[in-house]
Parts: structure tokens; C-alpha cells; sequence
């Protein structure tokens, strides 16, 4: 679906007129395009997903800890068990979530044809 642009110009008023076509490339499919952003998009809501349901796994850990109920804090035992327990688990919870919710949230309806 290219297109032309004619056009017409004389250097002066007794010489012939010229002219000349500037042929403009087919436009890219916008089907790739689409999907391309597709994609891009798709990958920047799950980075924003993975960040945000991180940032929220640590702070509910570190009020669960602070509140004790992680167990009674022996020697900085509350906080490995914060760290290394519950903040991966509260985590992968928090993002499985997010991940249903967006599934549910994305899902394109049946069309009928």
C-alpha cells in the first residue's frame, strides 16, 4: 500500500518543467508490530509485579518479625527466620497472586465467528 508524491519545479520560466516521483516504502505490517509490543508490555508488567509484590513480602515480613511472630528473637533468631523463610515464601504467595489475578485480568473473551 505505498503511495507516491508527485511534484512539479522549472529553474526558471522558459525551461521545461521536471518532474520527479519520491516513491515512499509499503508500511510495515502492523500485526508484528502489535505483537512486538505485546511482548514488551507483557515483560513490564511482570518486572512491576516481581518489584511490587517484593517490596510488600518485605515489609509484612518485617512487621510479622517485629511483632514476634516469627518465634522469640535468641540471638537474631527471628531475623534469619524472616530472611531466609518467611520473606521467600511470602513472596513466591504475593506474585502467584499477582500472576492469577493478571491471567484472569488479560484473558481475551471467546469471540464467535
Amino acid at each position: 500500500m505505498g503511495f507516491s508524491i508527485r511534484t512539479s519545479y522549472s529553474c526558471n520560466t522558459h525551461t521545461k518543467h521536471r518532474q520527479s516521483t519520491l516513491a515512499v516504502p509499503k508500511a510495515v505490517s502492523f500485526s508484528i508490530i502489535i505483537s512486538v509490543m505485546r511482548v514488551v508490555t507483557n515483560i513490564l508488567i511482570l518486572v512491576a509485579g516481581v518489584v511490587v509484590s517484593g517490596i510488600a513480602a518485605a515489609a509484612s515480613v518485617t512487621v510479622m518479625a517485629q511483632a514476634g511472630a516469627l518465634g522469640a528473637c535468641f540471638g537474631e533468631g527471628c531475623g534469619y527466620a524472616g530472611l531466609f523463610l518467611a520473606f521467600p515464601l511470602t513472596w513466591f504467595v504475593l506474585f502467584s497472586l499477582f500472576l492469577m489475578a493478571m491471567l484472569i485480568w488479560r484473558r481475551k473473551p471467546k469471540r464467535d465467528y
